[in-house]
């Protein structure tokens, strides 16, 4: 898949009433372990706070009515890290719904770049789909750079390119 990765294994956590609930074993891996340039352990996903809420709102507002419009809660981890070191953390937020991944328009669960803007509001500055992530050791133009991956496969880098994040070839 060009642009990203596959992403499955997400816990569960609904969007509005049913926030609050733990994330459970799906979400093991989910840290920096592993081969020496990568750097300190990373937080783990967890209930999306209300600002995160909005944040993705912002980013995929009509996709999340449509998933809704059907009955369907869309639910929501997010993680907030300073991805560039300016002071304001940047938001990774994972969707999903109690059906999978399809009624979002994929076999698989988005895992979004959040960024704040001057004027408040959040922008998608790249959307992946894997079941791991962690922080690499290396930046691109000031911006930390993400490995991830899908099931067991590789890890895949993506890196900052001036604009958003993009995955890199090694």
């Amino acid at each position: 898949m060009r642009g990203g990765w596959m992403m499955r294994g997400l816990g569960m956590l609904a969007l509005g009433a049913v926030l609050g609930t733990g994330l459970g074993p799906a979400l093991e891996g989910f840290t920096a372990a592993g081969p020496a340039r990568a750097e300190a352990p990373m937080p783990r996903f967890a209930a999306a706070d209300p600002a995160a809420l909005s944040a993705v709102e912002q980013a995929r507002g009509p996709l999340l009515v449509r998933v809704r419009a059907n009955g369907l809660p869309v639910e929501v981890e997010t993680l907030r890290l300073d991805l560039n070191g300016d002071g304001e953390p940047e938001i990774l937020a994972r969707l999903s719904t109690p059906r999978g991944c399809a009624p979002l328009g994929r076999a698989d669960c988005p895992m979004l770049v959040l960024q704040r803007q001057p004027d408040g509001r959040h922008v998608e500055i790249g959307t992946f789909f894997a079941d791991r992530v962690r922080l690499a050791g290396e930046r691109s133009q000031g911006w930390q750079d993400l490995e991830m991956r899908f099931v067991n496969g590789p890890w895949r880098r993506a890196a900052w390119n001036g604009t958003l994040y993009r995955s890199t070839r090694r």
